[in-house]
């Protein structure tokens, strides 16, 4: 099953093909740049990176004052 096949399956509420677009187009994604794709609000965007944290298909990490959340699966692609 491909990547967003499971997060359509795990989180059908959260689901979207730009959502999906924004954590693939870098191995790591913010708030802010699901805010400026018109997502959501900033509530709204955070409990979408929640749930996916939660899932197991992002990874947060604090840098400074700012959250990142990590896609391990891509950066375990970009690795090799």
């Amino acid at each position: 099953m491909s990547f967003d096949g499971v997060i359509i399956e795990k989180l059908p509420k959260v689901y979207s093909k730009d959502l999906v677009e924004v954590i693939f187009k870098l191995p790591y994604t913010k708030r802010q740049n699901l805010i400026d794709i018109d997502l959501g609000t900033p509530k709204t965007v955070g409990n979408y990176l929640s749930a996916l944290e939660e899932e197991g298909f992002l990874k947060s990490v604090r840098v400074g004052k700012e959250k990142l959340y990590l896609n391990q699966k891509l950066m375990n692609i970009l690795e090799n």
